[in-house]
C-alpha cells in the first residue's frame, strides 16, 4: 500500500509522457514570451524539465489544459532548491543571470541591452556568493564563461526569426539551459517553488530529470481535476487539525479516486502516525478523520502497513 504525502502532491498537465520541456534551445524565444525586454522576469528561466504547480485552481481558471497527472514529488527523493527568503530578489537572478550571459556571448543581439544596463557580472557574483554558496567565486567565474562559450556555440549555427537557435545537427535541442546547469552544478535535481507566491500557472517549480516522481492519477478534463484539488485540501486542512503530538504519514491513492470506474470516493483511509511503531488508520469521510474502521479491517491495514514500513527500512 503506497502512502502519499499530501504536502508532496503537484500538479503537471499537457503532456502524455512526462517530458523536459524549456530546453536551450528556447532560452531567448522563453525570456521573449514572458516579458524580459520589458522589465517582466520571462519564462523557463527556472530550467529544463517537468514544470508542476500546487495551484489547480490557476491551471482551471486559465485555461491551460484539459489533461494532466497528479504527481508525487517529495522533498526525501528530491535534492530540491527551495528559496525561504528574498524571493523576488532569487528569481529576479536567475532570469537577469541567464540573459546577461546571452547577452554577453551575443553581442550583435541588442534586445536586451537597455533592461540589462544596470546588471553587472560583479552585482550577479555578489547575489550568487548568497544564495549559491555552495560554488565558489571561482567556480562561478569559470562556469560563466563555459557558458557563453556554449552559447557562442550555439549562436554560430544563427537564430530563426522566432528567436530559436537553429539546432542543425540537433546538439542543444532539449538541452539542459543556463539555470539547470548551474543548479545541477550545486547538487540540485530542481527548482521548489511551493508554497510561494510564484507557484502557480506562470511560473511555476520544475523537477529537472523525472524519473523518481510518482504519478498517482490523470485527469482527463479540468472539472476532474478541480475536484481532485479540494479533495486534497480537505485532508490538509484535517491534518492541521490533528494535535501537534500526531505527525500525519499520509494517504492511499483511493483517498481521491478509483481507477476503475473514474469515479470520484467520499471516503477512504488515511493514517496518523504517533511515533515509528505507532500508526493508527483511521476513516476519512466528506473531509474528515473518523475513528470508524472495524477491528478486522485495522488489523488487515496494519499489517500492510507495518510490512511495507520494514521493506522501506531494509532498503535504507
Amino acid at each position: 500500500m503506497k502512502l502519499y504525502d499530501p504536502n508532496a502532491i503537484t500538479f503537471h498537465t499537457g503532456n502524455e509522457v512526462l517530458r523536459k520541456s524549456e530546453g536551450f534551445h528556447r532560452m531567448i524565444q522563453n525570456m521573449e514570451a514572458g516579458g524580459f525586454s520589458d522589465g517582466d522576469l520571462g519564462y523557463g528561466f527556472l530550467g529544463t524539465g517537468v514544470y508542476h504547480t500546487t495551484d489547480y485552481e490557476d491551471l482551471y481558471i486559465n485555461d491551460i489544459y484539459t489533461t494532466g497527472y497528479a504527481l508525487d514529488i517529495s522533498q526525501k527523493d528530491y535534492q530540491l532548491y527551495s528559496p525561504t527568503q528574498d524571493i523576488e530578489q532569487i528569481m529576479r537572478f536567475f532570469s537577469q543571470y541567464q540573459g546577461y550571459v546571452i547577452q554577453q556571448a551575443i553581442p550583435e543581439f541588442t534586445l536586451w541591452n537597455e533592461v540589462l544596463q544596470d546588471v553587472s557580472f560583479r552585482s550577479l557574483c555578489e547575489i550568487q556568493q548568497e544564495i549559491l554558496p555552495e560554488l565558489s567565486l571561482d567556480e562561478f567565474c569559470t562556469f560563466t564563461s563555459d557558458m557563453i562559450q556554449k552559447v557562442k556555440e550555439a549562436s554560430k549555427q544563427g537564430l530563426t526569426k522566432e528567436l530559436l537557435f537553429k539546432n542543425l545537427d540537433l546538439k542543444f535541442d532539449h538541452a539542459d539551459n543556463i539555470t539547470t546547469c548551474l543548479l545541477k552544478k550545486c547538487g540540485y535535481e530542481g527548482f521548489d517553488l511551493r508554497g510561494t507566491e510564484y507557484d502557480s500557472v506562470e511560473h511555476g517549480s520544475v523537477i529537472f530529470n523525472s524519473d523518481k516522481a510518482m504519478i498517482i492519477t490523470k485527469f482527463y478534463d479540468q472539472d476532474t481535476l478541480v475536484a481532485y484539488g479540494k479533495k486534497l485540501d480537505m485532508v490538509k486542512n484535517q491534518i492541521t487539525q490533528t494535535p501537534k503530538n500526531e505527525i500525519f504519514l499520509g494517504v492511499t491513492a483511493t483517498l481521491n479516486i478509483c481507477t476503475t470506474t473514474k469515479k470520484w470516493l467520499d471516503k477512504g483511509i488515511a493514517f496518523i502516525q504517533y511515533d515509528k511503531d505507532n500508526i493508527v488508520p483511521v476513516s476519512y469521510q466528506n473531509g474528515n478523520i473518523q475513528d470508524t474502521l472495524d477491528i478486522k479491517e485495522k488489523k488487515k491495514i496494519m499489517q500492510v502497513v507495518q510490512h511495507n514500513m520494514r521493506k522501506a527500512e531494509y532498503r535504507r
